[in-house]
């Protein structure tokens, strides 16, 4: 009897280990963790980072189940605020409406209102074309007349002026209105953040359209708390540097993999290709065999 009480003892306090704070933290953040229970989140909404599932009436996407990973290992709650841009975001920052927001660039005018987290995640931006056209694309060698579609006015049209003068840029309000600046022939390249084209290339819309290059400017992405508040940032810090290996690739698979980047065609390609030339060196040694 008293063994079978140990061990249900000892299965208890295991149990309450992994349930009670999975996240190693000093005393004075654990303490101050205990009084803020609750934390209001905002985020931009958009695919493949935050999604809305009328359906099922509930948030989706790579911020936000990085999000709720963290909550459940420190022992939280997630109040989600929804945004169209950051612009709104930032508005609700300033108003005191949020206390954390997933997934944003470190700006020298977003230092005066965020405590951001060491960057959590590289986005690649890649450089689209039409299939028929060149594969590898070098940006300083393009030419006034060959127009690069690109998200605007903001850091990606900031960073082509000032590296590329050669470049002429158009303007595009999302990502998938450049895409389409290109299938429209209004412009030779489009700049798309490696998942949202690994996304938007499932689409027969844009089966036409291929990577040819890559910017050279990725995106670092990271979890800004709000400015007043160090102890938010700390915990924040010591949660996403904990935050297991595994689970954070397979977030990775499930939300971020660009499956389709030309990944299935060229492989396709590259078998086809591997088929004819076995078939070819076989027809030949049968005819080496023959003579």
């Amino acid at each position: 009897m008293l063994a079978l009480t140990l061990r249900f003892l000892l299965l208890i306090g295991l149990v309450l280990s992994f349930t009670a704070g999975a996240v190693t933290l000093e005393d004075d953040s654990r303490a101050w963790l205990e009084r803020h229970p609750e934390w209001r989140v905002g985020v931009v909404m958009g695919a493949p980072y935050a999604e809305y599932d009328q359906r099922q009436r509930r948030l989706s996407g790579f911020h936000v189940q990085l999000m709720e990973h963290l909550a459940d290992d420190l022992g939280v709650r997630l109040q989600w605020r929804r945004f169209a841009d950051e612009d709104a975001l930032e508005k609700a920052a300033r108003e005191g409406l949020i206390d954390v927001a997933p997934g944003l660039r470190q700006t020298p005018a977003g230092l005066r209102l965020w405590r951001y987290s060491d960057p959590f995640l590289r986005i690649p931006r890649l450089l689209v074309g039409d299939r028929g056209g060149p594969r590898a694309i070098d940006l300083e060698y393009l030419r006034p007349r060959e127009l690069v579609a690109a998200v605007g006015p903001g850091p990606i049209t900031e960073f082509l002026a000032s590296n590329y003068p050669n470049i002429t840029v158009l303007t595009a309000t999302s990502q998938a209105d450049a895409l389409r600046q290109v299938l429209e022939a209004k412009a030779s390249y489009a700049v798309i953040d490696e998942p949202v084209f690994g996304r938007l290339s499932q689409q027969v819309e844009y089966d036409s359209l291929a990577v040819v290059g890559d910017l050279g400017n990725p995106q670092l992405l990271r979890i800004a708390s709000r400015r007043d508040s160090p102890e938010l940032a700390a915990v924040l810090e010591a949660a996403i540097r904990q935050f297991p290996a595994r689970e954070f690739s397979q977030l990775q698979e499930q939300w971020l993999k660009t499956r389709s980047i030309d990944l299935g065609r060229e492989v396709s390609y590259w078998r086809s290709l591997s088929l004819l030339l076995g078939v070819l060196l076989l027809a030949c040694l049968l005819m080496l065999a023959w003579q």
